[in-house]
């Protein structure tokens, strides 16, 4: 058996995102490629699963911040809330908390047999603390 994880943005289930068209355009996108690799792979047992974190604090986002508050003209700061103010903890995801739970998700075999196709809002997202299914 194989196990395909990728790993997206919650952007496919609260929507759009200011400044973000070809980025949100993409995920869902790969949502739906990775829906289909599901069906298509099942028959071969091959397992398909996505991790749908919020905003993680990586060299994309750093370098997005400026550029956002330049084309919308207001502080730094004020991008940065308005990225996390949906999150339990106004916090960014940090990538170990994704590292986890693809280990997770790997690691137990009813989720190899019985989960497929499945994204995970993780740690994070808009439901901070909560690995759902969808």
């Amino acid at each position: 058996s194989s196990r395909v994880l990728w790993t997206l943005a919650v952007t496919q289930f609260k929507g759009a995102s200011v400044l973000k068209a070809p980025y949100v355009s993409a995920k869902h996108g790969m949502l739906g490629l990775a829906r289909t690799v599901a069906k298509e792979g099942a028959p071969h047992n091959v397992r398909t699963n996505v991790i749908c974190p919020g905003f993680v604090l990586s060299p994309l986002v750093e370098k997005q911040i400026p550029e956002q508050a330049k084309a919308l003209g207001i502080p730094e700061q004020e991008v940065v809330k308005n990225m996390l103010k949906g999150t339990v903890d106004g916090k960014f995801t940090d990538v170990n908390d994704l590292v986890e739970v693809a280990t997770l998700m790997a690691s137990f075999p009813q989720w190899r047999s019985q989960a497929s196709p499945s994204s995970f809002r993780t740690v994070g997202s808009w439901n901070k603390g909560v690995v759902e299914t969808t």
